[in-house]
């Protein structure tokens, strides 16, 4: 049922439980997961795959993908060997799996830069750039600088610029599809390293405060200018609201947590309910910042 091998480039897992790499666990299984162990073998795999046709996914920490039950059919390409951070003058370049709370860390312990408002994001690297995300007031576009990109349609790899990069709200031109980050270089201003690790610790204690803890995937629903959807769910009376073990969060109505035993059926389901009333009470199509994989 179940085996890994290694063969030095990669590692490969065989119908991987999907509910344990995923941040809400839930989910089935995929047919195999290889994580590469260099960008060159990130690069090769995804050419192989591209090139056969077959279905796949590329994933980080997947704190922003939630998976489907039962039997994945194609390949989940991980990036969590791919985590490596190097420092050159006033930059800072880190490889697409590396984590961000980790990075936000490294650079404030050594003075390299004060990335403290994204310090609760979850995710990696390489989501991180993917889909500009941010929170505090700092969103990746404020520190970034340009990344190492790979073209699964033309087989090579270029750098983009933030102009390049098209950024807007949780958007970036990654969204085009076909395109995969390997590395991204971001500013290193320096910083005070006692002052911003304060700043983090006091940011992840507001987050601790006003987020639930669980198993989740973060905000599920995407803001629309002044369209704050938590405040829409949280009017429409649906906080605490529950469908199997998927349940609107009590303390932050923006978030759906995994109570236990939930299925990502459970979280779709929940999640069209939540698009129904809102639009029904309220006129307001809301869309999914997390990705539904199918």
């Amino acid at each position: 049922m179940f085996s890994c091998t290694e063969n030095g480039e990669y590692s490969y897992e065989f119908l991987p439980d999907l509910s344990k790499i995923s941040s809400i666990g839930c989910g089935g299984r995929a047919y195999l997961a290889i994580s590469p162990q260099s960008s060159d073998a990130l690069c090769a795999v995804i050419s192989r795959l591209h090139s056969s046709g077959r279905r796949y996914c590329v994933v980080g920490n997947m704190t922003n993908i939630l998976p489907p039950d039962g039997i994945y059919t194609g390949v989940i390409v991980r990036t969590d060997l791919l985590t490596g951070i190097a420092y050159r003058e006033n930059e800072i370049t880190v490889a697409c799996g590396c984590s961000v709370p980790y990075l936000v860390r490294v650079a404030a312990e050594r003075g390299l830069a004060d990335f403290s408002p994204v310090c609760g994001i979850p995710g990696t690297v390489g989501g991180f750039v993917y889909s500009n995300c941010g929170s505090f007031g700092g969103s990746c576009a404020d520190y970034f600088l340009r990344a190492t990109v790979y073209s699964a349609d033309d087989g090579k790899t270029f750098v983009m610029s933030s102009a390049d990069m098209d950024f807007s709200y949780r958007y970036s031109a990654l969204h085009a599809g076909g395109l995969y980050l390997l590395d991204a270089t971001f500013r290193a201003d320096g910083c005070d390293p006692a002052a911003t690790l304060t700043k983090i610790a006091a940011i992840n204690r507001k987050r601790r405060e006003s987020q639930p803890q669980g198993k989740s995937l973060g905000s599920v629903f995407l803001r629309d200018g002044d369209v704050i959807p938590a405040r829409l769910i949280d009017s429409a009376g649906l906080r605490g609201v529950r469908i199997g073990g998927a349940v609107v969060s009590e303390k932050h109505a923006g978030f759906i947590i995994n109570d236990g035993g939930a299925t990502s059926s459970d979280v779709t389901r929940l999640i069209e309910y939540i698009r129904a009333e809102v639009g029904r009470l309220y006129g307001v199509t809301l869309n999914t910042e997390i990705e539904i994989l199918s």
